[in-house]
């Protein structure tokens, strides 16, 4: 979804002069267009766009420069959580990620990126007269050595507020920003949030959960219960159905022991696994305890999230 990695396409019998353009979407409905480059008879390359939806699109190749796209064939555009961050956030449940002022460590495998110096920026998610956007928000280097492995401390941003308070850390080249990027997972940027919520960020997240209460009391009612699934009866069962539950970044049963996550279930002392269920509007966190049992069922709004701010203990639960 994130787009900027490299796409490779065979088939048609390329030339060195051939004008190659990858419409994706068809003629009446075009998401993006972009220009792709020869590498031999037998292939060619491109660059993906950023994508604001998911799902799988129909795509449509040119030789000619858009004369005709005799060449066809599907794309699947997945969701963030989906594909594993190329750029990593070390101690990512940690407060340093919450607040101002604090050390941040990122690392990235360098060898994704041709190049001895990198740009390091961090994107916001936001929507304008609701059309979605990432804008660049702040510019960490613009020179980095390409160690793989950057730190840095957290700072108030009076442009990141409550209208673009998520987004993603970017690493590219210093040159050729257009091309490959190596990004980070989503997260809320509270370590660049702006000075009111770095003065209180309880009372500021307080504030935005009433808001959110009362526009949702203006909307229409919603039965979010058709959209549940079955919850997993044991710890063997949510571990398993990987088709409709993913592991809760904030207490993932694969990371326990890990150097840097051993409270990696730092929520209940008897909870060992939490699990989200995969869904478009609302969603349950299941957590699980020692003896394989389900401890906690939280159920998830549309901007409400188990591993955000508030603890577990702070969400309403059905136990």
């Amino acid at each position: 979804m994130l787009g900027r990695s490299w796409l490779y396409i065979g088939g048609p019998c390329f030339q060195g002069d051939d004008d190659i353009w990858l419409r994706y979407g068809t003629e009446e409905d075009q998401i993006a267009l972009t220009n792709c480059s020869f590498l031999s008879a037998q292939r060619a390359y491109c660059v993906t766009p950023t994508f604001f939806q998911v799902g799988r699109v129909p795509i449509f190749l040119t030789r000619n420069w858009g004369q005709t796209y005799p060449y066809t064939g599907t794309f699947d555009i997945v969701n963030i959580d989906s594909v594993p961050p190329r750029t990593t956030r070390l101690n990512p449940d940690s407060d340093s990620w919450l607040k101002a002022d604090l050390p941040l460590v990122i690392e990235w495998d360098s060898s994704l990126i041709n190049n001895t110096e990198i740009r390091v920026d961090i994107l916001a998610y936001q929507e304008m007269n609701g059309y979605p956007e990432l804008t660049e928000v702040e510019e960490l280097d613009f020179v980095a050595p390409n160690t793989g492995r950057y730190e840095w401390f957290g700072r108030g941003n009076t442009g990141v507020t409550e209208e673009n308070a998520v987004g993603v850390i970017r690493i590219t080249r210093r040159f050729k920003r257009d091309e490959i990027a190596l990004w980070s997972d989503l997260h809320i940027l509270g370590y660049l949030l702006n000075e009111k919520y770095q003065r209180d960020p309880i009372a500021w997240s307080n504030i935005q959960c009433e808001k959110w209460y009362e526009q949702r009391q203006q909307e229409p009612l919603y039965d979010y219960e058709q959209d549940l699934y079955p919850c997993p009866c044991n710890l063997s069962q949510a571990i398993a159905d990987r088709g409709r539950w993913r592991p809760a970044p904030f207490c993932d049963i694969n990371k326990a022991g890990m150097e840097d996550r051993n409270d990696y279930c730092r929520y209940r002392e008897d909870i060992v696994h939490c699990v989200i269920n995969i869904i478009h509007r609302y969603g349950t966190c299941i957590c699980l305890s020692k003896d394989g049992k389900i401890a906690q069922s939280i159920i998830i709004g549309m901007i409400g999230r188990g591993d955000r701010r508030h603890k577990v203990s702070k969400i309403a639960t059905v136990d």
